[in-house]
């Protein structure tokens, strides 16, 4: 914790996010980045699961499917999440 208000509760957690990103053929990709997350405190971890396919079917339209479960999950966060994306680019 740095800074911030005297009478706010202090921050303990480290948030650790990779990246990965592979092209695949016809425009299809794959792309994962969770966000685990540990808390100091409680000495709890969360790590989940994450995993994106998406399509690019022009140079301007990109469609995508992302799941998310918690593997790790003594930590409350999330269950499950399904999030579906369409992307306009101008």
């Amino acid at each position: 914790d740095l800074g911030g208000f005297f009478n706010a509760p202090p921050v303990s957690q480290t948030f650790i996010q990779p990246f990965i990103n592979v092209d695949l053929p016809l425009g299809w990709f794959l792309y994962s980045s969770p966000e685990m997350i540990y808390n100091w405190k409680t000495s709890h971890w969360f790590i989940p699961f994450d995993l994106m396919l998406g399509w690019m079917i022009t140079n301007y339209l990109v469609v995508s499917i992302e799941y998310e479960n918690g593997i790790v999950q003594n930590y409350p966060k999330y269950s499950q999440e399904v999030e579906f994306r369409v992307g306009v680019f101008f």
